[in-house]
């Protein structure tokens, strides 16, 4: 069944990096957005009558109006789609509303979500799988995060002891970005040749039957694994004086709810590069999309 949209592009979330994607798309093509957030009025032009952009009565008309979908990294928390808060809608509802030939893109799309859209002639396009992407993700993030740390951490970074839970793309930059501010950096890895790279690279590794007994010396923790680690009674042994900053996506290394019953210092820091560096990482978006529509076709 060949479908006719009216829309090109269909941009959906509320990060303020779709709010500059959505002005660098309807500079070429026709447009139609949901849940884009006004937050900077030098970002949000579309309200002018010359552009082509439409702003969708709800959801629906969002995903049903275009030929291509672009959803925030990430794609979701846990199976809501990533709006926001009062806005609720599920994968299923999602899987639902689209149609043969729509192409879907974001960030960290799960398996079976790609699977399902696959068999409704669907194509899903994780930014995250693009290594070009995933590598400027990683800086962004690594750079937000010392943002957020420079903004609420109530000591120097320079001499403070660090430990950073993870030792994948991200948490790599970011290491490599907290010893050029001579941080002292300890690093918790899963995997033994993880944990030697890092020590290869000057940090003190942790070993995994030592963590929470590790924790309590460390002022600043910095997870990266979206893996939930700590649970009851553990989260209850973390030092009261530690901040744990939380880099990864849902499910988070700890439940929220949790870590404020046992006082522990816990901020979630998501969407770093859509609040750090928006402009850049639309701009890199907007390159990644355009350049597979344009090789699809």
């Amino acid at each position: 069944m060949f479908f006719i949209f009216q829309y090109q592009y269909s941009i959906i979330g509320p990060e303020l990096r779709q709010a500059i994607l959505l002005q660098e798309l309807i500079k070429e093509e026709s447009c139609i957005f949901y849940d884009v957030k006004k937050e900077k009025e030098e970002y949000f032009l579309v309200e002018d009558k010359r552009t082509r952009a439409k702003r969708a009565e709800d959801f629906e008309e969002a995903v049903t109006g275009a030929q291509n979908l672009l959803f925030p990294i990430p794609f979701c928390k846990g199976n809501r789609i990533n709006l926001s808060e009062t806005k609720e809608v599920t994968q299923e509802e999602l899987l639902q509303l689209l149609s043969p030939g729509q192409k879907l893109f974001a960030g960290v799309i799960g398996k079976d979500f790609v699977e399902k859209a696959k068999e409704k002639g669907v194509i899903c396009y994780d930014y995250m799988t693009e290594e070009r992407i995933a590598v400027f993700n990683s800086i962004a993030t690594a750079e937000g995060t010392i943002g957020e740390i420079l903004h609420s951490f109530p000591y120097n970074l320079h001499g403070t002891p660090v430990l950073v839970l993870g030792y994948g793309r991200c948490a790599k930059t970011l290491v490599r970005k907290l010893k050029a501010l001579d941080a002292k950096i300890a690093v918790y890895a899963r995997r033994k040749d993880a944990s030697m790279e890092a020590y290869a690279q000057g940090a003190e590794p942790i070993e995994k039957g030592a963590l929470l007994q590790e924790m309590k010396k460390y002022p600043l923790v910095i997870n990266t694994i979206p893996e939930r680690i700590f649970r009851g009674e553990e989260i209850k042994q973390l030092s009261l004086g530690t901040i744990i900053y939380e880099i990864a996506s849902y499910p988070y290394c700890m439940d929220p709810k949790e870590a404020e019953e046992f006082r522990v210092k816990f901020r979630i820091c998501s969407g770093l590069p859509g609040k750090y560096s928006p402009l850049s990482s639309a701009i890199m978006l907007k390159e990644y999309i355009t350049g597979e529509i344009m090789g699809e076709d």
